[in-house]
């Protein structure tokens, strides 16, 4: 990892060890040459001259080991000090401080390791930031049908004799607000268990037929009771899926969901089906009142609705959408939506073709 710094290391080190050792050559060789007009027969100036010498040496070597040491110091203050940054920010990090960041300065492996921290901490906040707004946002949907239910239980207790017909709506409004908190317990389940990754896929071929007919069946009394008509185009020759059955229904059955409870009475909702290369797409459309253009980005995002009042009267917790999305994905698939010309929107989901 260090190959780049460890090679700049051994460079400046042989530099400054070259420049000591060309000096120290270049001195004993006027040293010796002055050495040459030395009378040898004269003991007393010989050995001056070799005691000149080897103070020269001694003092070359010592200026060399300084300049070494001292450039090997700021050299490892210059490795030191960033990885010692480093270690801080990842202290911070471990310690739930996900805004701090490491100065990058250099271009070599020390500046792309602290980019690279970087990007973990930026990924780091946002998921942080994500898990804080689902904790936010789950506690808020989950209060309302729970205290739904304290109040619907208190007034069924206090109308049990009094009024047996008003304990028979309550009943009915108890039973509803519990088939709601648990289709949004449900909902959480499954989109925490896509989100960790930790869902179980069962893939197999699935004929688009059977996903249709199967997503579509919960659905026909609805329908009927909002005078909504259901329309099926299947084209002959479309090629079975490769799908988890349970959750690619569960895909096309969120997707109906949504497009039955915003379609007006006397509305159409068409499920259709058409091959596209490598991939099966099926599409659900409706004739409601379709999507603001500046909204079609978010209307995935976990706990988001395009018309939150009406949504919350119609018991939408924001979830379906993400979840349809994320199930698809995990199979290999995509969701897309885009609003009709003639008005309503078009929500297409496509799974890997089999064969």
């Amino acid at each position: 990892m260090f190959r780049h710094i460890r090679w700049r290391l051994l460079a400046t080190y042989l530099i400054v060890v070259s420049a000591a050792l060309v000096f120290l050559g270049v001195h004993l060789g006027r040293q010796f040459e002055a050495a040459l007009g030395v009378d040898v027969r004269d003991p007393a100036s010989l050995q001056a001259q070799v005691r000149h010498v080897r103070w020269v040496i001694a003092w070359a070597v010592l200026v060399a080991l300084g300049i070494s040491a001292a450039v090997g110091i700021l050299l490892a203050r210059s490795i030191a000090g960033p990885v010692q940054e480093m270690q801080r920010v990842a202290g911070d990090l471990a310690a739930g401080r996900f805004q701090e960041r490491v100065p990058v300065r250099t271009r070599d492996e020390l500046g792309d390791l602290a980019r690279s921290l970087n990007d973990m901490a930026d990924e780091l906040e946002r998921l942080d930031a994500s898990r804080r707004a689902f904790v936010a946002d789950a506690s808020h949907e989950l209060r309302t049908p729970v205290a739904n239910l304290v109040v619907a239980v208190e007034a069924l207790k206090a109308a049990l004799d009094r009024d047996p017909g008003l304990a028979t709506a309550l009943a009915e409004d108890l039973e509803r607000e519990t088939h709601r908190l648990r289709e949004l317990v449900e909902h959480l389940l499954d989109l925490s268990q896509v989100e960790a990754g930790g869902l179980a896929l069962s893939i197999e071929p699935l004929t688009v037929a059977s996903l249709i007919e199967r997503s579509l069946e919960p659905f026909r009394v609805r329908a009927d009771a909002s005078r909504l008509s259901l329309e099926v185009r299947i084209p002959r020759g479309v090629p079975s899926i490769r799908a988890d059955p349970v959750r690619a229904v569960r895909v096309l059955a969120n997707l109906l969901d949504n497009a039955v409870k915003f379609t007006p009475p006397g509305g159409r909702v068409t499920v259709a089906a058409a091959e596209r290369g490598s991939a099966v797409e099926v599409s659900v459309a409706d004739t409601g009142p379709g999507i603001p253009g500046a909204e079609t980005a978010q209307i995935f995002d976990r706990f988001y609705r395009v018309d939150k009042a009406r949504a919350r009267s119609r018991g939408g917790a924001g979830l379906g959408l993400a979840i349809a999305r994320r199930l698809a994905e995990a199979q290999g698939g995509t969701i897309t939506v885009r609003n009709r010309e003639e008005g309503g929107a078009v929500f297409t989901v496509t799974f890997p073709r089999y064969g």
